[in-house]
């Protein structure tokens, strides 16, 4: 799925995924623990930071974010594993270098705070335009799918692996 994930998603969404990249709320973060545990699972999030502070952009604001990443690991159904930002929307080098390096700051942060334990590993990072500084900051997880089919005409799908179990 691409895109900011809606609360009346979840309970399609959940049983095809193996991790959530995008919480971005309380709200959402409930409602994955409230169907995961009707699936009898626990689902792995990454929690979502607003990296650039734009009002129009999902995620979590820098101040909030360590208390939301507290909140989250006191729900059973849920194991926050990280953190996910997009970078601006820009060319300007320098701002997305800023922008991914305030974003590690704060993942370097909540891990000294052992705020979700060893699970708290995963800092995804950079889109197909900017996975270069992403990588520079120690990005574990990158999103490059357009970057895979940039000029491709045909893309032929032989085989499409999907999550067996939850």
């Amino acid at each position: 799925m691409i895109g900011h994930v809606q609360r009346n998603k979840v309970k399609k969404l959940l049983p095809w995924v193996s991790l959530v990249h995008s919480v971005d709320t309380l709200r959402l973060a409930e409602e994955i623990d409230e169907q995961s545990a009707r699936l009898g699972t626990v689902t792995p999030v990454l929690l979502e930071v607003n990296a650039t502070g734009d009002p129009a952009k999902h995620g979590v604001a820098f101040p909030a974010f360590v208390h939301l990443a507290e909140v989250l690991t006191t729900l059973k159904h849920i194991r926050l594993c990280g953190m996910m930002a997009m970078g601006p929307l820009t060319s300007d080098e320098r701002e997305i270098r800023t922008a991914f390096e305030r974003v590690r700051e704060l993942f370097d942060e909540t891990r000294s705070r052992r705020i979700g334990g060893t699970d708290f590993a995963v800092l995804s990072l950079g889109m197909s335009a900017d996975f270069e500084y992403a990588v520079e900051v120690g990005a574990t997880h990158l999103r490059i799918g357009s970057a895979l089919y940039e000029g491709l005409e045909t893309v032929s799908v032989a085989h499409a692996e999907t999550k067996s179990e939850p």
